[in-house]
């Protein structure tokens, strides 16, 4: 197969060897140096993903830089580098590096979250509010009353006058002898009437104010017509390989060419 470039494992190796050979001495002695140099792969890429990687770029974790670095180099590790110099590979990782990262930490961050299958709702409502009111009252009372007494009495009336003094008092009761009589009798009735009109008016104002601050949390497991096995696989079919992304990210850095 024909090369246009040079294959990132041969720059590889020639980070290993510590630049004790040329690109085009270990090109020619290939097979020389196959024999008495370890070329193991997994060791060369660990010997020099500092070499290649001498940049920086944001990472969501830094514990996870050079696991990230060694999974790129050893997808890549037979393919040819897109570029005719091994400078302008470099400046081409580190700018791709730099533009694709800051998303897909993102992403990272959200796949490292733990997800707990026993709560698909987890809901906060903070309600706050003020109110006021204001109420008017009048109250009017009426005390009306009609009082009547009457009194009833009944009256006789006897007046005896003697002209002779020598009638003894005993015979003027008795009718004898009298120069003048008088007899009165009757009823006698009295009405007597008292009327009460009174009018009390009340007036009263309140108004106040209200102040309202309620937090209402709701967490717990509700299915809409599923389970929790459906949940995961759900889960499972939106997660996404993120390495491989950032894998795929990069092609433009090399020849897809095998």
């Amino acid at each position: 197969m024909a090369k246009y470039t040079i294959e990132l494992s041969e720059i590889l190796r020639q980070l290993y060897l510590n630049k004790k050979y040329t690109i085009e001495e270990i090109i020619a002695m290939q097979d020389y140096i196959d024999l008495v140099v370890d070329f193991d792969p997994i060791k060369v890429i660990k010997a020099t993903r500092a070499k290649i990687f001498d940049f920086t770029y944001p990472i969501f974790n830094e514990t996870y830089r050079a696991e990230l670095e060694t999974k790129i180099l050893t997808h890549y590790y037979t393919y040819e580098i897109g570029s005719e110099t091994f400078k302008e590979f470099k400046f081409n990782l580190y700018k791709k590096m730099n533009e694709n990262m800051p998303y897909y930490n993102k992403l990272y961050v959200a796949m490292n979250k733990d997800f707990d299958f026993d709560v698909n709702i987890d809901f906060t409502e903070h309600l706050t509010g003020e109110g006021t009111n204001e109420a008017n009252n009048q109250t009017e009372n009426k005390l009306t009353s009609d009082d009547k007494d009457t009194q009833k009495s009944n009256y006789n009336d006897r007046l005896r006058e003697s002209d002779t003094p020598q009638n003894q008092l005993s015979e003027v009761e008795e009718d004898k002898y009298l120069s003048k009589y008088n007899y009165n009798n009757g009823d006698t009735e009295t009405t007597k009437t008292n009327k009460l009109d009174s009018t009390n008016s009340i007036d009263s104002k309140s108004d106040g104010k209200t102040t309202t601050d309620t937090t209402r949390t709701i967490l717990g497991t509700q299915f809409y017509g599923g389970s929790k096995a459906k949940m995961l696989k759900e889960y499972m079919s939106a997660i996404r390989n993120i390495d491989i992304d950032v894998i795929d990210s990069l092609k433009s850095c090399f020849l897809l060419v095998v």
